[in-house]
């Protein structure tokens, strides 16, 4: 899958440029709430993705170290892949890999049979997060259009 595939998933709608979350729990929930309030989920659909999430986040953290984390879920809640993310200037503890505390959360839903296109887009994340250079262009972001637009040109070559 393309970059440009797997960051049409990343709407405008379902960016949080400065999460109010101070935690884990809280930050699932505010990231799956954009989901209900764009209607790419219900607001039964998306609590109860929350649900999955956590209970996932419960077998091992997702805090894949280098300040990301990407809750997920592969689920029958959503017919596409969708992808919410939130930045955290306070930091928030996810119990990362490396110790250090979160300031980008990716929340992925993928439906069951999507599993090409959600490895690719978990492939993209993992590679952005090892870019110093992007993760810092992506915390600077203060709107939504613009971490979109980073994450965009990320897979471009351009930086």
């Amino acid at each position: 899958m393309s970059v440009v595939k797997v960051t049409r998933h990343v709407r405008v709608a379902h960016v949080v440029p400065r999460l109010q979350a101070e935690d884990r729990d809280e930050a699932v929930r505010e990231l799956a709430a954009t989901f209900a309030a764009s209607g790419a989920l219900t607001k039964a659909k998306a609590d109860a993705l929350v649900e999955e999430v956590l209970q996932r986040e419960g077998e091992g953290t997702t805090g894949i170290g280098g300040s990301v984390a990407v809750p997920h879920a592969k689920t029958t809640l959503t017919k596409e892949l969708i992808v919410a993310v939130g930045l955290a200037d306070r930091g928030i503890d996810f119990a990362s890999v490396d110790g250090d505390p979160v300031h980008v959360v990716f929340l992925i839903a993928s439906p069951p049979d999507a599993s090409a296109d959600y490895l690719a887009l978990m492939k993209w994340v993992v590679s952005l997060t090892r870019s110093k250079l992007w993760m810092k262009l992506l915390r600077g972001c203060t709107t939504a259009e613009a971490v979109v637009d980073v994450l965009e040109e990320s897979g471009s070559g351009k930086a």
